[in-house]
């Protein structure tokens, strides 16, 4: 499997080393596509609670916590997961994740562009299954019920609302408000990669439950949705880096 390149339009300064180095594709969201997004409503909802975490509905298609996995506060970074992983960890590289299945021994792991392609993994190996199982699925997994990770078009529903770069409780990130009136906060809660934390308060990096994919192919990289201060979009990550989740709910 050929290698997908890499368009950098994003701005993050550590990110784009960090983005090139894992593979995928940077594509920056268009305020045209505002037009498309369906709202249900514009009449304020009262926030709910499903399986004991709060649940705010923004008039999309699905419903978003108002909290990352692992946190009990807005602004509260929570729990580090590679794509595909349910559990925390202190190492997240290519010799610690989950789905990693036999390997030429050229191949050096320890790098970002160790070449790796499909067939080195064991579960997420083709365009039939590049969408997260329930099984590996930390939103699904930590939260229960109809909790999830989102998906790269919820994002972009999410990022065609209103946003602004807001801070809470002294954590920078990103606020998103419906027409409803209705708000939530992503912090920048940057991620992890090997045992490094890495653009905190300057970057958000939330996963999506899919492989980074072409019409034809997977790769080694999972969609990640990402922002700062100046622009977001969706990215390809290696599958190994530790980024945060925000879950959704019918």
């Amino acid at each position: 499997m050929n290698k997908i390149l890499i368009i950098a339009l994003f701005v993050f300064v550590p990110f784009v080393a960090l983005a090139q180095a894992s593979g995928g594709q940077i594509k920056r969201n268009t305020t045209q596509q505002n037009e498309t997004i369906r709202k249900r409503t514009t009449k304020p909802v009262e926030k709910s609670i499903i399986n004991g975490h709060k649940v705010v509905d923004l008039g999309l298609s699905m419903r978003w916590a108002t909290c990352n996995v692992g946190a009990s506060k807005p602004e509260e970074y929570g729990n580090y997961f590679a794509w595909g992983e349910t559990k925390s960890k202190t190492d997240y590289s290519w010799t610690t994740y989950f789905d990693i299945g036999e390997v030429d021994s050229k191949i050096d792991l320890q790098k970002d562009q160790c070449g790796l392609k499909r067939d080195n993994f064991k579960k997420y190996t083709d365009i039939g299954k590049r969408v997260l199982a329930r099984e590996d699925d930390a939103a699904s997994v930590k939260w229960g019920g109809t909790w999830r990770t989102p998906t790269h078009e919820e994002f972009e529903e999410l990022w065609n609302l209103s946003h602004k770069w807001d801070v809470v409780n002294g954590i920078q990130g990103m606020r998103f408000t419906s027409s409803n009136g209705q708000s939530i906060f992503l912090p920048a809660a940057g991620a992890r990669k090997n045992k490094r934390n890495i653009g905190k308060d300057t970057d958000g990096i939330y996963w999506t439950s899919e492989v980074y994919h072409d019409d034809y192919d997977v790769s080694d990289a999972g969609y990640a949705w990402g922002f700062n201060k100046e622009s977001g979009g969706w990215q390809g990550y290696g599958r190994y880096i530790g980024f945060t989740i925000r879950p959704v709910t019918k």
